[in-house]
């Protein structure tokens, strides 16, 4: 039998034992929703814009001030700075993941590893989890000082509000008597203004408590609010400014990981650098790259060839623009933060003394009967009191945005520092295999 009889038969016997190509599986699409266009647009007259109030049940302007219900639990600002940096979802992240074994590669009995690419990758993960944890304890104080400034106003208009009704009862003793007073639906006006301002204020701080409460894990009862504890003093006495800077570029987490990335470039680390550029913008690092991690665990120790030398200059000068492009940054948002401070705490004390001003104003109108100038007088000291308050607690928020540029937030609040991953050896790593225990361990 000539041998393409013999193929012919093998075939035909293959193909009756089953062999069969490959079967690819289709699976159809989900498809896309559809959605009302509307309308083509008409041309219409523009008349005046006003709600329709029709369903909307009237309210009183003569109603008390509600006395509060809740139960408040204290919140101080270390606490909250505190609890934002240990709950913060992207830190806890990369915490994790620097915890978990990492597979280096795949050895027999005896041969070489790369662990210089690793050892970069668990480095800039700790140092990036240390960057989200002061990021979120900076967004926690924010809101935190947000919630102090509206508890703060909250108080000084519904003391305002019952003045302002006591003040109404003597009105209208003095017109009950024939002597000049303002008229009640005057007085009904300027009361309905301070009750809606209270309204506003009310709705936000039940939307800071809830921000909060969800940022800080705290797990509130429905009851349940939050009480901002603190003295919230202002001082005139600054950082200098010289000294903050040089605190920011040596303790910044995101500088040191550029500067890590800079300090362990190599042939062996590259592809890590490259996976870690990414993280500091995804089309970083995303060019074709010349040889994978894999490949790289293969390669002798004889240095980078030509091609990959090129890439690593290129990504050495990129990596020196990107740091000193950030430092600068960072230094401006120092000093930013610092001139901020510092024209706050001017504000703060020009608006003490209109307050002061207004106080003994009131006082002499008082003592001299004026009554019909006290309620203007009053609502005057009432939002000037508010102006202080916020003038003060925006001086706290540059306060807190100073440290956040320092990156100080998160490493204040550590217990126990997560060690640095010491840098390797650049080249390969002999290494031999423990069979009983099928681990890897460098070789002597």
């Amino acid at each position: 039998m000539r041998a393409g009889s013999v193929i012919c038969l093998f075939a035909i016997g293959v193909a009756g034992l089953g062999c069969r190509a490959p079967v690819t599986l289709l699976k159809k699409g989900t498809p896309a929703p559809t959605y009302a266009a509307g309308e083509p647009l008409a041309v219409v007259t523009p008349q005046a814009i006003a709600p329709d109030l029709s369903q909307l049940s009237p309210a009183d302007a003569n109603a008390p001030v509600q006395k509060s219900e809740w139960i408040y639990r204290g919140l101080d600002e270390r606490t909250a700075q505190c609890r934002a940096a240990a709950e913060s979802s992207v830190g806890k992240m990369l915490d994790v993941e620097n915890a978990r074994t990492s597979v280096l590669g795949s050895i027999r009995r005896h041969g070489t590893i790369n662990a210089a690419g690793d050892d970069l990758l668990r480095e800039t993960r700790r140092l990036a989890a240390l960057d989200a944890r002061n990021r979120s304890a900076l967004t926690a104080l924010e809101r935190y000082l947000q919630l102090a400034d509206v508890v703060g106003r909250r108080e000084l208009f519904a003391a305002g509000i019952t003045s302002f009704d006591d003040f109404r009862n003597d009105a209208v003793r003095l017109r009950g008597i024939g002597l000049p007073a303002p008229q009640e639906q005057d007085l009904l006006v300027q009361r309905a203004a301070l009750l809606a301002s209270l309204e506003e204020i009310d709705a936000k701080i039940a939307l800071l408590n809830h921000d909060l409460n969800s940022r800080l894990n705290l797990k509130l009862a429905a009851g349940e609010r939050l009480w901002p504890l603190g003295a919230f003093a202002v001082t005139s006495e600054l950082p200098d400014a010289d000294a903050a800077v040089k605190t920011a570029l040596s303790q910044r987490p995101d500088l040191a990981l550029i500067r890590t990335m800079q300090q362990r470039l190599s042939a062996q680390s590259l592809p890590s650098v490259r996976e870690a550029l990414q993280s500091l913008n995804g089309l970083l690092g995303s060019s074709s790259p010349l040889m994978s991690m894999t490949a790289f665990s293969r390669r002798q120790p004889d240095g980078p060839s030509p091609a990959e030398q090129d890439e690593l200059e290129s990504r050495k000068k990129q990596l020196a623009d990107l740091l000193a492009t950030r430092e600068a940054e960072t230094a401006a948002e120092v000093r930013t933060a610092l001139g901020q401070m510092s024209a706050a705490t001017r504000r703060t004390a020009i608006l003490q003394t209109r307050v002061e001003s207004l106080t003994a104003k009131h006082a002499t109108e008082k003592a001299a009967k004026h009554i019909a100038d006290l309620p203007t007088i009053e609502i005057d000291l009432l939002k000037a009191k508010a102006d202080v308050l916020a003038a003060a607690m925006e001086w706290q928020q540059w306060r807190v945005k100073l440290k956040a540029a320092q990156g100080v937030l998160a490493m204040e609040c550590m217990m126990s520092a997560a060690p640095p991953s010491p840098p390797v050896a650049p080249g390969m790593i002999p290494v031999k295999v423990n069979r009983t225990l099928r681990f890897a361990r460098p070789g002597k």
